[in-house]
């Protein structure tokens, strides 16, 4: 029930830092989900033949140390929990000498693809056991900080390359967006510690977001919006810490 993975850090991968980016840490961490849903029979394309999917709702990773360019690195996942609409997911990320490099933990839906509405967790869910492991990291993901005073802001249009299987914006590209708000000199001076993200709303190709972000000290509070309703499409935290 602890599905482990190897990486290698690619040189595309990386940021201006010269080690792993974030965005590229949320693909490992959304591909060995993926993968190991797989092995448990309940991937997405298990799901879409029961006009089904699986949408991300919230997202809290700490990292302790971003990996460097070619260094390998494991990462376990397991299944930590399950309640009436939604199942969570955990991570740790190790580097060869098994230091904790990233942990992280995730809420999941399930989404009806008829009504686009989330669904009490269907039976079969009932049939995966979960592992006697302590969660990654404690988080019963309360509701998140909207920032009340943005002093920074951005807008983005929505990219045929942003989509996913879905059809809508892959979570991580929320990511991208809110971190790419943070100025410069926080990002020459200092390094994430922690991201925490809820999801709203999904995106679609065309629509133009607005990226909203309060500073205050070492955290970020980032609000993603739609330029054309208003509507929040997601919420994040970000905290930095010096090099």
């Amino acid at each position: 029930m602890i599905h482990q993975e190897k990486f290698t850090v690619r040189s595309y991968e990386m940021d201006v830092q010269g080690v792993a980016s974030v965005p590229a840490i949320c693909n490992y961490l959304q591909e060995v989900a993926g993968n190991h849903a797989t092995e448990l029979g309940v991937a997405v394309d298990h799901l879409f033949k029961k006009n089904m999917t699986w949408v991300l709702s919230r997202l809290h990773i700490q990292v302790f140390r971003f990996p460097f360019w070619r260094e390998e690195i494991k990462i376990e996942t397991w299944p930590s929990g399950r309640q009436r609409k939604f199942a969570t997911r955990d991570f740790l990320i190790f580097d060869q000498k098994h230091n904790i490099l990233v942990k992280a933990t995730s809420s999941w839906m399930i989404i009806d693809l008829k009504t686009q509405k989330p669904i009490v967790m269907p039976e079969f869910m009932d049939e995966i056991r979960l592992p006697d492991r302590q969660r990654a990291i404690d988080d019963s993901f309360p509701k998140m900080t909207l920032p009340k005073n943005p002093n920074l802001e951005q807008k983005f249009d929505v990219r045929l390359s942003d989509l996913d299987i879905n059809q809508h914006v892959n979570n991580v590209k929320y990511i991208e967006w809110a971190l790419e708000s943070v100025p410069l000199d926080i990002w020459k001076a200092k390094i994430l510690a922690s991201l925490e993200i809820s999801f709203r709303a999904e995106t679609k190709h065309g629509e133009r977001i607005i990226i909203q972000t309060e500073q205050n000290e070492d955290i970020f509070l980032h609000r993603v919006i739609s330029e054309d309703d208003q509507r929040d499409l997601a919420v994040l935290k970000s905290t930095w810490r010096d090099k």
